[in-house]
């Protein structure tokens, strides 16, 4: 089998084997937090959680019960 990240041939452990080591199963991952965590990701996923309906509903649910306000002294 051929390792996903840096393209050396190696021998499986299990079936569901992708990578060849630890370091590249590393690098990978920061790749991918890389492109998936930035800042413009994290606000777009924010808003988008609190403009749902069914969100909306639940936070202003904990606003009337004042349950935020009691989060945010802590």
């Amino acid at each position: 089998m051929i390792c996903a990240q840096c393209n050396k041939e190696f021998t499986p452990t299990h079936h569901a084997v992708k990578y060849c080591s630890k370091e590249c199963i590393k690098i990978k991952n920061i790749e991918w937090k890389k492109k998936y965590f930035t800042p413009e990701k994290r606000k777009e996923t924010r808003l988008k959680y609190k403009s749902s309906p069914k969100n909306k509903k639940i936070m202003k649910k904990y606003y009337k019960n004042g349950i935020i306000k009691r989060i945010i002294k802590k």
